[in-house]
């Protein structure tokens, strides 16, 4: 998996940046249609909450 970097936004404001994310492409060889998943770890402490949840 390629590793890149994200960040976390809520509007305009950056609360998390610098984000390790892996990222895994696939084709399916029947369909032909393409997928993808990943994932992220953050290694700091920070509340955070799902979108439509204050925090």
């Amino acid at each position: 998996m390629p590793q890149s970097y994200g960040k976390i936004k809520k509007g305009v404001s950056t609360i998390i940046e610098n984000i390790p994310i892996l990222i895994d492409f696939k084709i399916d060889p029947r369909s032909k249609l393409s997928e993808w998943h990943g994932s992220f770890t953050l290694l700091i402490k920070k509340n955070i909450s799902p979108a439509g949840n204050p925090y």
